[in-house]
């Protein structure tokens, strides 16, 4: 998967934290970067275990992990935001309520 950095939100911790997106699909997605040499392999383990335990959960406030990329440097998640067009091919029609306002 290609992503192209949008805009960095935070970095701390051996992580970066981003917004980017797939030129092939247009998709955003939120992504978690090791942004540290890691020749152990410890941050590879770490989101490799993030990715478990958030895939097992099934809640509507949670991110979705999508996968993990770049030799597990680089985990994705869905997007936190999203364009209308994407809200409309997930969610269907908006009422007319919303839809005016």
């Amino acid at each position: 998967m290609e992503l192209k950095r949008i805009t960095d939100i935070r970095q701390g911790n051996g992580y970066v934290l981003f917004r980017a997106e797939n030129p092939a699909t247009r998709t955003r997605h939120l992504v978690k970067e090791v942004c540290i040499p890691d020749e152990d392999g410890y941050f590879a383990r770490r989101l490799r275990s993030e990715f478990s335990q958030m895939a097992r959960l099934e809640h509507p406030h949670l991110l979705r992990p999508a996968g993990i990329v770049n030799n597990d440097r680089l985990l994705v998640y869905e997007d936190a935001q999203c364009s209308l067009a994407q809200y409309l091919a997930r969610k269907g029609k908006l009422p007319p309520v919303l839809a005016v306002n």
